[in-house]
């Protein structure tokens, strides 16, 4: 699972509920965290900023 691919679902209206689009937001983070444990410290952080950020609808 990746971002791409929950935006495309969410496109295609196939996400179903919140929860769903939550659920597949953290399998795809714990996904990326147990596959790349030496970059994630890199870009996690500032994603998970601009994400919620974007989620609050609040600009940087």
């Amino acid at each position: 699972m990746d971002l791409g691919t929950i935006e495309n679902r969410m496109n295609a209206n196939v996400i179903e509920s919140p929860e769903e689009f939550a659920r597949l937001v953290r399998l795809t983070f714990t996904n990326a965290i147990k596959y790349n444990p030496g970059l994630i410290t890199l870009f996690i952080e500032p994603l998970v900023t601009c994400l919620l950020f974007s989620i609050a609808g609040l600009e940087q």
